[in-house]
């Protein structure tokens, strides 16, 4: 059959005026437009056409009127933790969780080396823990030696020279009273800093020791045959630039 056209009289302001049982406007026309009164409509039954992407939401907007926005993307204040990653021995270039110095020179690398993709302006905390111990190959006195996080330019394994810049560490000096093995334990490094750009930056612990008849020794077995495996980084990724002279 042909479409079944109603309208008002014509006239401005004469309207359309459908009613339910009790005489309550249901549908009201205007010059142009219509109104709705005591519809009930599940978010089903709201269309969203010229709408695509599904990331979006109704908003009533105060005025009567309601609209499709834009899920705003959310904001973290400056010290907001995104996230925290672990690594164990052998997780990036190496072949060994227990490297030993026995040579002057260096610094040489004694762990594998972690690649840290960063963003710039956020602050990142590079932490390393690992079992360090000092032996006397001949004789008794003071052995000297330091380790420290280093920055290389690129991954690098065990044993390699080629660490990089020195971000943060310690000094190790022990008297051996004879040809031993002196057990340091455990030695936390952090090194924190902003990300000037975004990239990959790699770190490894690596040490010396500044006398040859002494070794440095990363995961070695300390008194009563008690060993200790393993070792730590730990990266902590911060919102915004968290290096400040107050608290």
């Amino acid at each position: 059959m042909p479409d079944l056209i109603i309208k008002p009289e014509v006239g401005s302001s004469n309207r359309l005026i459908l009613q339910d049982q009790a005489g309550n406007a249901v549908l009201t026309t205007a010059d142009s437009g219509a109104a709705l009164n005591n519809v009930t409509a599940e978010g089903t039954d709201v269309k969203s056409t010229g709408e695509a992407g599904g990331t979006k939401f109704l908003r009533e907007d105060g005025d009567g009127t309601s609209s499709w926005q834009t899920v705003p993307s959310p904001t973290n204040p400056t010290g907001h933790l995104i996230k925290t990653l672990f690594y164990r021995e052998n997780t990036g270039t190496g072949l060994t969780a227990a490297y030993t110095i026995s040579s002057t020179g260096g610094p040489y690398s004694m762990t594998d080396t972690i690649a840290v993709s960063v963003v710039s302006g956020r602050t990142y905390e590079i932490y390393w823990i690992g079992n360090l111990a000092v032996r006397s190959t001949s004789g008794s006195g003071y052995k000297n030696s330091s380790y420290g996080i280093y920055e290389p330019s690129s991954q690098v394994g065990p044993g390699s020279t080629s660490v990089g810049t020195y971000m943060n560490g310690g000094n190790l000096s022990q008297y051996c009273s004879s040809t031993s093995n002196e057990e340091m334990g455990t030695h936390p490094i952090n090194h924190v800093f902003v990300a000037g750009s975004t990239t990959t930056q790699y770190f490894c612990m690596a040490g010396q020791i500044f006398q040859n008849n002494q070794e440095l020794i990363l995961n070695n077995g300390n008194w009563n045959n008690q060993y200790t495996t393993g070792y730590y980084f730990i990266v902590r990724e911060y919102e915004g630039n968290c290096l400040s002279t107050s608290i």
